[in-house]
């Protein structure tokens, strides 16, 4: 009876252990669900979402970036660890970007004021300095998204 108990223990254990079905890299260009959901409405981005965009440079990166609207975009420091980023918006708040495997969104909390916004990562990917641009278009952008 104890050897049947302990097989099933090992097997809950492995199975626990196994990696999750999706893997997701943090590497590229999100973009708030919402917003790509309404792509072809006539509302437009900044009506949407806090910030519509977010764009991971690299994967494990010291910072991310988030665009707000035309004219505001900001660069914030970032720690990577145990597969998500935790944000520092200021010095006293600290928020999430965590995956989740099961939809492969990642999901964007604010614990102290109950936010939380879904992200997908679209194709084609932006560099920095083309979302800094002065001249780039969000709208636009969405509108070519896969």
């Amino acid at each position: 009876m104890l050897k049947f108990f302990c097989r099933i223990f090992i097997l809950f254990f492995v199975l626990s252990c196994q990696q999750p079905d999706k893997e997701i890299t943090f590497k590229g260009v999100w973009i708030e669900k919402s917003v790509l959901e309404n792509k072809d409405k006539a509302e437009t981005v900044d009506s949407l979402a806090k910030f519509p965009l977010i764009l991971f440079e690299q994967e494990g990166g010291d910072s991310v970036l988030f665009y707000y609207d035309h004219s505001k975009r900001n660069v914030y420091p970032a720690e990577y660890a145990y597969n998500s980023y935790f944000v520092h918006f200021d010095k006293h708040n600290e928020y999430f970007l965590t995956p989740d495997y099961t939809t492969g969104e990642l999901v964007f909390s604010n614990l102290k004021d109950d936010e939380f916004y879904r992200f997908v990562k679209i194709k084609p990917g932006l560099t920095r300095a083309e979302v800094l641009n002065p001249a780039f278009d969000i709208d636009s952008f969405i509108q070519l998204a896969e």
